[in-house]
């Protein structure tokens, strides 16, 4: 829910969070915002980091795209970069690679 929702850390401890967990499973001990931030999402991280990898390495040919474009705002603006490929299905597979915040505007 953290990581799908972009939601920070500090969820798990809210209060109206906790009673919800707890009034879900009251025996359910939730862990902390630090145990999510240094434990939980950097595993999943390098869980679905090995799947890609795993995937990409399959493929005969993998293409690369980029995009950079700025914040509603224009305070910020930003470089992804993103991996595409064809499975052994005849499938058409893409994974997000990287994103990265740009110290100027790219237009």
């Amino acid at each position: 829910m953290i990581a799908v929702d972009m939601q920070p850390f500090c969820l798990v401890e809210d209060i109206g969070f906790t009673r919800l967990m707890k009034v879900l499973e009251p025996r359910y001990k939730l862990p902390s915002a630090m145990h999510f931030s240094r434990t939980i999402i950097p595993d999943m991280y390098l869980s679905v980091k090995a799947i890609i990898q795993e995937r990409v390495d399959k493929a005969l040919y993998v293409c690369f795209t980029s995009d950079a474009w700025t914040s509603d705002n224009n305070l910020h603006a930003f470089l992804s970069l993103t991996a595409h490929w064809i499975d052994s299905n005849w499938e058409r597979q893409y994974a997000f690679l990287q994103l990265r915040l740009l110290e100027v505007s790219h237009t």
